[in-house]
């Protein structure tokens, strides 16, 4: 019973991180659309910024990446 309670957790939690991760492959790919906007519409500082949030992402998608194949 404990190690069925535990696995149904594990697979929610895995269920969870996918659904996570494909959201933030979707916040990715959106990128060079909003780049090009900030580039003739925004500020510089905006621009800085964002491109900033990509790498990070960027880095949380590999690092996510590694402990999926580990897996």
């Amino acid at each position: 019973m404990i190690n069925k309670d535990i696995k149904e957790i594990n697979d929610a939690q895995l269920s969870e991180g996918i659904e996570a991760y494909e959201t933030l492959v979707q916040w990715v790919k959106t990128a060079p659309k909003i780049i090009q906007d900030l580039e003739k519409n925004g500020k510089k500082e905006e621009l800085h910024h964002y491109r900033l949030k990509i790498k990070l992402v960027l880095d949380k998608l590999k690092e996510i990446q590694k402990l999926m194949v580990s897996e």
